[in-house]
């Protein structure tokens, strides 16, 4: 029996090398990513896992589609189910890892330089819809952020986590701004970023990387999301309130999904608007119109964006033509303001999350001031996104997108760099675990 077990093997075995030396494919090891959940075409243990929802698989994949993991890299991915891993006409490696307490778990470090070569913007829109998608699919879990203020003349420092059951990661981000004497005192930057991922089944770190990067790419991606979804399809001009960093991450993510034709800004600071105009019309050769105040912008929008501080002279009602899609960054916390009002009276309100918009975005201030109740917030961004609510519905509405900002968007987009760093293999791998 155990003789014709060996040569039934050996006959699968040649089967397999045969198929891949004609055909090009071959079973490889690889991460799945699957928001519908629908289980893949994959084989052995690993296929088990996938039909109980895992995120781990084996299957029939070209070359030119999958990046071949070797041992060491599976292991650092803790990627423990049946796999074989077959070249053309040779046998490359073969995974039959029962016990994962014997395997000594790597985590992946990857330093600010990596990680801005590692994603583009078209992939961190794709990354924030995931996210969006999954918030209101069930597949999200986010406590509320955790903010340390520290003593004048330190800034402060703040904790996002969350849990994609999808991907079984668990993400969790620090951020630091405000500490304006770092780079003569300490010699690093006043505010900084840093994400780790977690494996949400072992709870064990698998990546560390520098995130001073994702907040502003995944924030910049959301404006976009939220015009391709809400924008009126015939949109040419933007007005950019806020001419700063992440006015020009809007700018470069918006241009990802539609043609602009014009961008008319303001700012209070005209070396600041110089600079932008400049590097606006370099990057992407659209032309900026300077505009000598903050309504004569607005009055020009098919699309607003707002950037600042909130802390000025609001964007009044009366300014909004009919038809404008405003794109509202700049409010994330109790003490900012950068619209009027009046304005959520009869706009289509559209929030990445209710639960937070109303505590310390946007909507809050129309609600504190009983000119809207919960009920007039029209959706959710993933609610539209997914098809369960209209989004615009005449070329007349005014829509507002109120972001605050998510963990699951920091776990979606590190995750995303994660994997291109395992896929091009970018990084350094440390033993954090003995």
């Amino acid at each position: 029996m155990i003789t014709f077990l060996l040569i039934v093997a050996a006959g699968i075995g040649m089967l397999g090398t045969l198929a891949a030396a004609l055909f090009g494919y071959f079973p490889i090891c690889h991460i799945y990513r699957d928001l519908g959940g629908e289980p893949y075409q994959t084989t052995g243990e690993a296929g088990r896992q996938s039909d109980r929802g895992g995120d781990r698989g084996c299957s029939m994949a070209s070359p030119a589609q999958h990046v071949l993991l070797d041992v060491r890299t599976c292991a650092s991915l803790n990627l423990f189910e049946e796999c074989q891993a077959f070249g053309r006409g040779h046998m490359a490696y073969a995974l039959n890892l029962k016990d994962r307490e014997t395997m000594q778990m790597k985590t992946l470090l990857l330093k600010k330089g990596e990680v801005s070569r590692l994603i583009c913007m078209k992939e961190v829109i794709g990354a924030v819809e995931e996210a969006y998608k999954a918030f209101n699919s069930d597949q999200v879990e986010q406590p509320d952020y955790i903010g340390i203020h520290l003593p004048s003349p330190r800034g402060e420092i703040d904790f996002k986590l969350g849990y994609y059951k999808a991907n079984e990661v668990i993400s969790m981000k620090a951020s630091s701004g405000g500490f304006i004497y770092n780079p003569t005192a300490h010699g690093v930057p006043s505010g900084m970023g840093t994400i780790l991922l977690f494996d949400a089944r072992s709870g064990a770190v698998i990546c560390v990387m520098d995130g001073s990067l994702i907040t502003g790419l995944r924030t910049g991606a959301s404006g976009a999301v939220s015009v391709k979804a809400l924008a009126r399809k015939n949109a040419k001009k933007i007005a950019s309130v806020g001419t700063g960093n992440q006015a020009r991450m809007q700018i470069r993510a918006i241009n990802e999904v539609m043609k602009i034709e014009g961008i008319h800004a303001w700012s209070r600071t005209l070396d600041t608007l110089s600079k932008f105009k400049t590097d606006i019309e370099r990057e992407f050769g659209i032309p900026v119109i300077v505009a000598s105040s903050k309504k004569e912008a607005v009055e020009q929008a098919d699309i607003l964006i707002t950037t600042t501080r909130g802390k000025g002279e609001l964007v009044e009602a009366h300014w909004v033509k009919p038809g404008t899609h405003i794109v509202a960054i700049g409010t994330d916390q109790r003490g900012k303001q950068e619209l009027d009002p009046e304005l959520f009276r009869n706009a289509k309100i559209i929030v990445d999350s209710i639960t937070q918009c109303t505590e310390k975005g946007e909507t809050w201030h129309p609600l504190n001031s009983n000119i809207i109740t919960k009920d007039d917030i029209h959706a959710e961004i993933g609610e539209i996104l997914l098809g369960r609510k209209a989004g615009r519905e005449s070329d007349e509405e005014i829509t507002i997108f109120d972001s605050t900002g998510m963990a699951i968007q920091d776990n979606t987009t590190a995750t995303k760099i994660y994997q291109n760093a395992i896929d091009n293999n970018v990084g350094t791998f440390f033993q954090f675990l003995e």
